[in-house]
């Protein structure tokens, strides 16, 4: 059961597979996701407006196609708006960072920004080189200069000889920023 809180309005809802009541279906790397497009558009701008008179999603019919993102990410996007819950361990940082990607382009400022807090929280040896190599692709700067920051105080690039080297790992981008971060050490 899932309890959710609209303005004045108390609704439980019984999230089952068949996903009762469910008046809207995604179709993800061919696999279907129905949600309720009520809840949806109460707690996303961006849903609101796709299930207004504007766009041709809100004439419903078949399921709305979702390009650039795997199921699961979608999936937890949507978990999300219903739950305010982010569905990942915070392990998995991948996911994560998919996710925080996806709640950008979906304008969900408060789920990228959790996304965000979290892989902060948890740099480490593991992610560090994935996330200096992402953290500009999404934008998201707090991210970059605390995993450069980790990369350049943990001396992460100590083992590896060669800047060809280091850019296959961390990326052109990054690679400029800890070297610079690296002369002012």
């Amino acid at each position: 059961m899932l309890c959710v809180f609209l303005p004045g309005i108390y609704i439980d809802i019984y999230i089952s597979p068949s996903q009762k009541l469910a008046d809207v279906a995604f179709s993800v790397e061919g696999k279907v996701i129905t949600a309720h497009r009520c809840i949806l558009a109460e707690r996303s701008e961006y849903f609101e407006c796709m299930f207004s008179n504007e766009w041709k999603e809100a004439k419903g019919g078949s399921a709305i196609e979702v390009k650039d993102t795997k199921y699961e990410i979608f999936e937890a996007l949507l978990f999300n708006i219903y739950s305010d819950k982010i569905k990942f361990k915070e392990s998995e940082y991948e996911n994560i960072f998919d996710l925080m990607k996806l709640a950008d382009s979906y304008c969900q400022v408060d789920i990228r920004h959790e996304c965000e807090e979290i892989l902060i929280s948890n740099i480490n040896t593991e992610n560090a080189f994935f996330l200096a190599k992402n953290a500009s692709t999404a934008n998201v700067s707090s991210l970059e200069e605390k995993v450069i920051k980790f990369i350049v105080d943990n001396q992460l690039l100590v083992d590896h000889s060669s800047p060809e080297e280091t850019i296959d790992l961390v990326g052109m981008d990054a690679f400029q920023k800890i070297s610079v971060a690296l002369l002012y050490q």
